[in-house]
């Protein structure tokens, strides 16, 4: 799991100066603070401008549309873009029966 969360993250990390371990640190805490309330538009912003800023203590600099991106994907959403979409919606995705994904 951890390993996949890595994968979520190294892409948006233009300098590659993090180690694994570093980046599984940083997607651990950040999944812990998504997780630590019900998903929502807010709170997915509020913990891309976290993960922003952290990052930005530590030199590196991040766009806060990529935060968003993390965020959305260690939430287990396939980007900001469908996140906001089923969450504005009510948490159903749209067009398919049932609300189905």
């Amino acid at each position: 799991m951890i390993s996949e969360k890595i994968k979520i993250i190294k892409p948006y990390i233009l300098e590659n100066v993090l180690s694994d371990l570093a980046l599984s640190l940083i997607a651990e805490a950040l999944e812990t603070l998504l997780l630590s309330q019900p998903a929502s538009i807010e709170h997915i912003k509020n913990c891309a401008k976290v993960l922003k800023n952290e990052l930005k203590t530590v030199g590196i600099s991040i766009k806060h549309g990529h935060s968003l991106e993390i965020s959305s994907k260690i939430l287990g959403f396939k980007n900001w873009d469908t996140a906001s979409a089923i969450l504005k919606n009510g948490g159903r995705t749209i067009g398919l029966p049932g609300g189905a994904a």
